[in-house]
């Protein structure tokens, strides 16, 4: 059976690299750190990795989805919920990371942005948002991002 991690001030994600050592099969792995190179290295290695940021802006919403009319656990990619019907709107900043300059979402085509503060700054900025952010450019004191609200 696949399991959930949580993986607190992950580093590299060396978690992550024990489990899969020990044969562990991971369904969503959540890692929350700061350091911008920790999460290069980490999502060079295992970019299906949902970074979460800052330990201390974590809440159960940035865990488990659920739909805001029945209370039914949803899954990431859910539009709508399948007990009641009703949309799934966004509740948490859902972030992404890319190598790419620019992003297709449905037929709008978006570039990166160059933003010049802290990862941690620009997070909280940008709450309950999807993010892109380009991997290679994360620097302790910018990096290149799209924002769709």
């Amino acid at each position: 059976m696949k399991k959930n991690v949580l993986s607190c001030f992950d580093g590299m994600s060396c978690c992550q690299i024990s489990l899969n050592n020990l044969g562990i099969e991971i369904d969503n792995y959540f890692s929350s750190e700061i350091d911008v190179d920790s999460i290069k290295v980490t999502l060079s290695n295992f970019p299906n990795t949902k970074q979460l940021g800052d330990i201390r802006n974590i809440t159960t919403k940035d865990l488990i989805k659920k739909c805001s009319g029945c209370g039914t656990k949803v899954k990431d990619n859910y539009k709508f919920c399948p007990q009641c019907g009703n949309q799934v709107v966004r509740t948490k900043t859902e972030i992404h990371y890319t190598t790419d300059n620019n992003v297709s979402i449905g037929t709008k085509l978006y570039t990166m942005v160059t933003y010049r503060e802290t990862l941690d700054n620009f997070l909280k900025k940008n709450e309950n948002k999807l993010i892109y952010i380009q991997t290679d450019s994360l620097r302790s004191n910018g990096l290149r991002a799209i924002v769709i609200d």
